[in-house]
């Protein structure tokens, strides 16, 4: 008896699976053709992989503090380069000391290309979730983003403009206007210096 019980309940675990993945399937199914799209190119192109982890006293994004009280977070970061294609691959998160609601985790996908040699241009998608959100439900803790970036690597102070469209939870447009110049101070240190303005409309 409890040999058949157990069948019952893995066959249960396994329907529920099933249904699951069949409504993400019907409901995001863009998502999932990214997600085989990237993992072909993995398959098939050699990845080169770069990973970092900062420290950060403040959780401040476009303006908004997304970390309340002023406390620091953990913000874990992998790239994955496909080889010369311009496809990328960023796995992205920002862990709060406070709040696990606020345990942000993103997935960044990214398309470069040069159109002259002074000017470069990047396309992509965003992914935003905050998976351990308590009742978590995949149309209220996620967002979805795609972005364009035009920027000239060769000119005085690196200009770049990027437009950023949220289409789901954030339903907005979001415009950055961003100058750098880096410059080395000794042999093995050097400085960088930046400013951004940024729209949210």
């Amino acid at each position: 008896m409890s040999q058949i019980t157990s069948r019952a309940r893995d066959f249960l675990s396994w329907s529920r699976f099933y249904q699951t993945f069949q409504y993400l399937k019907k409901r995001h199914f863009r998502y999932f053709a990214l997600f085989f799209f990237f993992v072909f190119l993995a398959a098939n192109l050699k990845a080169e992989v770069v990973y970092q982890v900062d420290v950060a006293s403040r959780y401040i994004w476009r303006g908004f503090d997304l970390n309340p009280n002023k406390k620091p977070v953990i913000q874990p970061s992998i790239d994955f380069a496909f080889g010369q294609s311009g496809f990328s691959l960023n796995l992205w998160s920002s862990i709060s000391f406070i709040n696990k609601d606020l345990n942000e985790f993103d997935l960044i996908l990214s398309y470069a290309t040069d159109l002259s040699k002074d000017v470069s241009l990047t396309a992509g998608f965003i992914h935003y979730a905050w998976y351990l959100a308590n009742n978590f439900k995949f149309k209220n803790d996620t967002s979805q983003e795609v972005f364009l970036s035009i920027e000239s690597p060769t000119v005085f102070l690196h200009p770049s403009l990027s437009i950023y469209h949220d289409f789901t939870v954030g339903d907005g447009i979001y415009l950055l206007l961003a100058i750098n110049h880096s410059f080395p101070l000794f042999e093995k240190l050097g400085a960088n210096l930046s400013a951004s303005l940024g729209y949210n409309g």
